[in-house]
């Protein structure tokens, strides 16, 4: 339609200048190539095509990125966290507990407020107790 036209030298010029004002969706590039326009009146038509398919791969490729970006990161995040989890449960349950000889966290300890019947401390039970001797109140119980 536009080869039967009077444009003359000028179809090229015409055409970009349609392509830009009604051909591009993204605003953003329209009017970056309104500026290169201003700035340089030889832009052409093929150029500016060209530039616009350029920016819009870009984009795609961009936005692509970064939701392949979020997706590994969720994923490997939640995948770090479930082996700290898992790592922190088995540290825990091999330790044996100072307070009562089971395989706990002494934080976690029933026993860790009950006093001790053999050296009469508060935070152990008497199977645990490092005391060497016994006070002499529990010898003369005993006796």
């Amino acid at each position: 339609m536009s080869l039967h036209c009077s444009y003359g030298d000028k179809l090229d010029e015409h055409l970009r200048d349609r392509f830009i004002i009604s051909g591009l969706r993204d605003e953003p590039a329209a009017l970056k190539l309104m500026e290169n326009v201003g700035e340089q009146d030889n832009l052409s038509f093929t150029k500016a095509v060209e530039f616009a398919l350029a920016r819009e791969s870009t984009a795609e490729s961009t936005k692509a990125m970064r939701s392949a970006g979020e997706t590994a990161s969720a994923a490997g995040s939640a995948n770090v966290n479930m082996v700290q989890r898992s790592q922190r449960k088995q540290t825990r349950s091999r330790k044996q507990c100072y307070r009562c000889g089971r395989n706990h966290p002494p934080e976690d300890c029933w026993f860790k407020s009950t006093e001790c019947r053999r050296c009469r401390k508060i935070g152990h039970i008497e199977r645990m107790c490092r005391s060497e001797e016994p006070k002499a109140e529990n010898k003369k119980k005993g006796q």
